[in-house]
């Protein structure tokens, strides 16, 4: 239907077959978006299940933290919803958007922000194929990004922190031998940072000159997945080796490690919130990450030396965690019976490829990763400067009269009309925004919170 339709449209060969290119990018990006969204749900299903079955094992205390774990990071990417939200002055860009608008701050404090974003962007992308309205595009790229970076904090304050947990799971009360809830939920959380970060690369890749983007592909993007690969799974491997013998004390070394990178985080200039609360919550966030693995994060130093100067403190803290994790066996052998052999191997190997990981790293950065390119900072205009307010009210203050609640399941009606029947909808409820317009289709640079945290990965 959509190649009849471009062929349709074109007055001659070439034109339709472009059109069917468009066509078939945008029927691609739906389908990535549907299967992004898939997994999110898949994901949160996981996690209901694997806290039902740890409670039903007995195992309150693990269910006790997987339960602090997964509320802490929704109450934290939900709040960076709303600011983003704030911060583009509270316009609906998508006609799902401006349906529930009205109760933006209630969905938020439920913590479905993030499920509101997905849906907005799945929205947008079929009303892309099936109306082909031009200005949808740049909504969608500038909705899928937010979502990106979103992904990308909840990987590693959720997701990590999984990952340690049921790997201690194992290690302390499984013998090492994976049973099936465990290495499910441990793999579950592995595609899911590497999904966001692979996700996340492809975003900042539109910030490349024209010619390095042009060449850019799987070349750079294999290497740069399997690095990170590599230095996430042995950070996360050597904390869970430690946590296996000293389940108290990997508090007491988190909260050390956090105060010293919170300090950094803060010392460091970022741009990425506007608010002074934001900002210093954006440098809490910073330094959970980097507990985890190295992010740039908008840091206005050059990244490529704190990089570096991060990665050997890393390497020094893994050593410390795996030569403390080996005295403990040595000296309390647990309750199943493993060599010393094993032991010494285990510990070795987690180190040592924490080391081959950020020598390949390095190879990566002489060989394949991009130049740097410095983004005009001058261009740091409002992150709405080219987004007009069509009047609509903010919603706290529509909140506040009642008849707008009555309306706004009258604007449900007909924005499912206007998807499955193509009937007319009120302009001034759902339509589009027709005022959101980028020059020469380059919707990507119009995020300025991507722009930011692009500036820092290629310095």
């Amino acid at each position: 239907m959509a190649c009849f339709r471009c062929y349709k449209s074109g007055s001659d060969g070439a034109s339709g077959e472009n059109e069917c290119k468009r066509n078939f990018k945008k029927l691609n990006r739906l389908i990535l978006t549907l299967l992004s969204l898939g997994l999110f749900v898949a994901d949160i299903v996981l996690d209901a299940w694997t806290a039902v079955e740890l409670f039903r094992l007995g195992a309150y205390w693990s269910f006790t933290m997987l339960v602090v774990v997964l509320f802490g990071s929704a109450v934290l990417i939900n709040i960076y919803s709303w600011l983003w939200y704030k911060y583009d002055k509270f316009i609906m860009m998508t006609n799902l958007e401006k349906v529930l608008g009205p109760w933006l701050g209630v969905l938020h404090c439920l913590t479905l922000g993030l499920y509101f974003r997905h849906l907005a962007a799945v929205s947008a992308s079929f009303e892309n194929i099936r109306f082909n309205k031009p200005e949808l595009e740049a909504i969608i790229s500038y909705r899928r990004y937010d979502l990106k970076i979103l992904r990308l904090f909840e990987s590693y304050t959720e997701s990590a922190p999984q990952i340690v947990l049921m790997l201690t799971i194992a290690l302390k009360k499984e013998g090492w031998i994976l049973h099936v809830l465990t290495a499910v939920k441990i793999l579950a959380s592995m595609a899911s940072i590497t999904v966001s970060e692979v996700k996340y690369y492809r975003a900042i890749i539109v910030f490349m000159p024209e010619e390095t983007k042009e060449s850019s592909g799987w070349l750079q993007l294999l290497p740069y997945f399997l690095v990170k690969l590599i230095l996430v799974a042995s950070r996360l491997a050597a904390l869970a080796l430690f946590a296996s013998v000293e389940p108290c004390f990997i508090f007491t070394h988190f909260i050390c490690s956090w105060l010293v990178l919170f300090f950094v985080a803060s010392c460091s200039k970022t741009h990425l919130m506007k608010c002074e609360g934001g900002k210093w919550l954006y440098r809490a966030t910073l330094a959970v990450m980097w507990y985890f693995n190295w992010f740039c994060g908008g840091v206005k130093w050059k990244t490529s030396k704190m990089m570096w100067l991060y990665h050997v403190y890393m390497q020094l803290d893994i050593v410390f965690l795996c030569g403390w994790w080996y005295w403990r066996m040595s000296s309390d052998p647990p309750h199943f019976e493993i060599s010393c052999v094993k032991v010494i191997i285990a510990a070795t190997a987690v180190s040592g490829f924490y080391l081959v990981g950020v020598l390949c790293k390095a190879v990566y950065l002489c060989i394949l990763h991009p130049e740097s390119t410095e983004i005009n900072s001058g261009e740091q205009t409002e992150l709405c400067s080219d987004l007009t307010d069509t009047g609509r009210k903010d919603p706290t203050s529509v909140k506040k009269k009642k008849q707008r609640y009555g309306q706004m399941f009258g604007n449900v009606l007909r924005y499912t009309k206007y998807l499955l029947f193509c009937r007319q909808i009120c302009p001034a409820t759902c339509e589009p925004t027709e005022t959101f317009e980028l020059e020469d289709s380059d919707s990507s640079r119009e995020n300025m919170r991507l722009k930011e945290l692009a500036n820092s990965f290629y310095s």
